[in-house]
């Protein structure tokens, strides 16, 4: 079931409103033209919408694929992939780009951002709440963001927002059901391979700042395996990654 709102605060919290009021149920969707408080991933964040030009996108899942910890993975490689088929005419693959943990780059530039939001028991993940954005129509953004955002419009893709979030829905359900661990694990090793080359790096993890990192990879824990200067290796399993000019393809 697909439901589509004009405007809502946020899809991801009305999708878990009705999820709780039994409303909903695995596989079912919302979509809205707009939000008036859409949340970004982290403490304070915000996702900025343009009325109608912006997929809005929350899935809701009941059937959480093992190992749970590994969702917010397949759900990216999901909407990477289907970001590359929209755009396979205009872009090369490496041109639309996974950077950790869940942000989609399109030409060095945020096109997607993912926030997933989970429902435990114990140490059950009982359901989860999939939020998609993709900047796809837009033709500006906010000054803030501007040298870091992108639309597919603005970079020769004229995709509909229907479009796209077709093609997103049917790759999720294709990714969940199909993939094995170990693919999702090695697509992941590859497509995050390219951030290895990046300069030094600060990650943002609960709040605390750690600067002149560099990116190693990924553990099978799904958390990113960083190096300092001196050689120390620390695993993140949450946060972000940042770092002074960002690449251009």
């Amino acid at each position: 079931m697909l439901l589509e709102f004009d405007e809502v605060t946020s899809t991801n919290t009305l999708a878990g409103e009705m999820l709780a009021r039994g409303e909903l149920s695995h596989g079912d969707a919302i979509t809205a033209r707009h939000q008036t408080q859409g949340r970004g991933r982290g403490a304070g964040r915000t996702w900025s919408d343009e009325a109608g030009a912006s997929l809005l996108l929350s899935v809701v899942l009941t059937q959480i694929p093992e190992p749970a910890h590994l969702l917010q993975y397949r759900a990216a490689l999901a909407v990477l992939s289907a970001l590359r088929r929209l755009s396979k005419d205009h872009a090369n693959g490496n041109d639309v780009r996974l950077k950790w943990p869940n942000d989609i780059l399109l030409k060095g530039k945020k096109v997607s951002g993912l926030l997933i939001e989970a429902q435990w028991s114990g140490t059950t993940m009982r359901s989860a709440i999939v939020g998609i954005g993709v900047n796809v129509r837009q033709r500006s953004f906010p000054e803030e963001i501007a040298p870091m955002a992108t639309s597919l419009m603005k970079e020769g893709i004229h995709a509909t927002v229907e479009a796209v979030r077709e093609e997103i829905l049917n790759s999720i359900a294709a990714e969940l059901h199909v993939s094995p661990v170990p693919h999702v694990l090695s697509r992941l090793q590859k497509e995050l391979q390219w951030m290895t080359q990046l300069p030094s790096l600060e990650v943002i993890e609960s709040g605390r700042h750690t600067m002149g990192l560099h990116f190693e990879g990924i553990e099978e824990s799904g958390a990113a395996r960083l190096s300092d200067e001196n050689g120390n290796v620390i695993a993140v399993r949450a946060g972000s990654l940042s770092w002074d000019k960002q690449p251009n393809g």
